[in-house]
């Protein structure tokens, strides 16, 4: 585990303590184009939402630092997406998670992206039997 790493992790940790487990509007981080047009903080996460080739985009990667790899910590289940996208206002929307083909994998850290979208054909619902 590098110095740099550990400091990461502390730095992060020590973050999170000024935050709770519900996710509050904070600063839009800069520096990027096209950049995030809204973010949440948590003790727990960092979600961002952006408008990305027609469609909105959610990011979402723990508020921790993995210490042997310095990447983010990874292992988000499909129970924490669902109640992070109902906790930032999008409960009421559909969203997809996409697999990639193989020759447009990007994978450069452990953070999960869903794409809001209207409700797709193929999608469960209460009201109806799945085949």
């Amino acid at each position: 585990m590098s110095k740099l790493f550990r400091q990461q992790a502390a730095y992060l940790r020590a973050e999170n303590r000024q935050f709770t487990t519900e996710l509050v509007p904070t600063a839009v981080p800069g520096g990027r184009e096209p950049g995030p047009i809204a973010a949440w903080r948590s003790n727990r996460f960092l979600v961002q939402l952006f408008n990305d080739c027609g469609a909105q985009r959610i990011t979402i990667n723990r508020a921790a630092i993995d210490e042997t790899t310095g990447r983010w910590l990874d292992g988000i289940t499909w129970d924490e997406i669902q109640a992070i996208k109902k906790q930032i206002g999008f409960g009421d929307r559909y969203a997809i998670e996409l697999y990639p083909a193989d020759a447009d994998v990007v994978n450069v850290a452990n953070m999960r992206h869903i794409w809001l979208v209207d409700a797709p054909a193929f999608a469960w619902r209460r009201d109806r039997e799945a085949a």
